[in-house]
């Protein structure tokens, strides 16, 4: 098929890399390794936010709860 328009051509050649570039990010997220490295980094993000959310504390910060029993 001939196609005249160069912006036409632009398009349809975007297209297939976009098409090309869906598949190796499909061929990614079913690798075993990506998804476990994935999940790793997304649950030490989480644990992470969460140091930073309460803070680090030492032993010797805060009321322990019992002292008066």
């Amino acid at each position: 098929m001939l196609i005249r328009s160069s912006y036409t051509v632009v398009i349809v050649e975007k297209r297939g890399k976009d098409f090309y570039m869906m598949q190796l990010m499909k061929k990614l997220y079913e690798n075993t390794a990506v998804k476990w490295i994935g999940y790793t980094c997304f649950y030490l993000l989480i644990l992470l936010l969460l140091f930073f959310i309460y803070g680090f504390h030492t032993a010797n910060t805060g009321s322990y709860i019992y002292n008066d029993f």
